[in-house]
């Protein structure tokens, strides 16, 4: 599902305008986005989780 599948959804069972839903859904997005830069995990409780892993750096394959 695509954000704009999302939104568009969110209009239809709602009944709010869609420009108001655009802005709220890019809000939440905005959110999730800037406190995972800033290194923290978001728990939506019902829904899911957004955590960062440190993961072990990979060396670059080389075609033989």
């Amino acid at each position: 599902m695509t954000k704009a599948e999302i939104i568009t959804q969110i209009v239809a069972q709602t009944g709010l305008d869609k420009p108001a839903v655009t802005v709220t859904v890019e809000a939440i997005m905005d959110s999730i986005k800037q406190n995972m830069v800033k290194g923290e995990n978001i728990y939506l409780r019902g829904f899911g989780t957004f955590l960062l892993k440190k993961r072990a750096e990979t060396s670059p394959r080389v075609p033989a």
